[in-house]
């Protein structure tokens, strides 16, 4: 992942260890809170028992599981589509992820 320096927390918090949606309105609308709590525990759970080594985020956006991610992985790739709704600095690659990856 490029630019580790800059990133900053967007869709999730790390709270007492574990994943939760932020409280912030503008990254996580009150309506969606509920949804992406959810969402938050199963990454939880799973992100421990199957993110080890190189792992590579597709699809990243702003890469809002980092935080949680990164103590468990060696390296990060992030990979989003090139017309992207959240351009970034953290892009390893820029790839139709309709294709096969190269």
């Amino acid at each position: 992942m490029r630019n580790t320096d800059h990133w900053r927390p967007t869709k999730y918090d790390i709270v007492g260890g574990k994943m939760r949606a932020s409280r912030d309105t503008s990254k996580v609308g009150l309506s969606s809170r509920l949804m992406v709590d959810m969402i938050a525990d199963v990454y939880t759970e799973l992100i421990p028992q199957y993110c080890h080594g190189h792992l590579l985020d597709l699809g990243c956006g702003h890469v809002p599981m980092f935080a949680f991610y990164r103590e468990f992985v060696d390296q990060v790739t992030c990979m989003d589509w090139a017309e992207s709704m959240h351009p970034n600095e953290f892009l390893d690659h820029v790839h139709d992820l309709n294709e096969p990856c190269p």
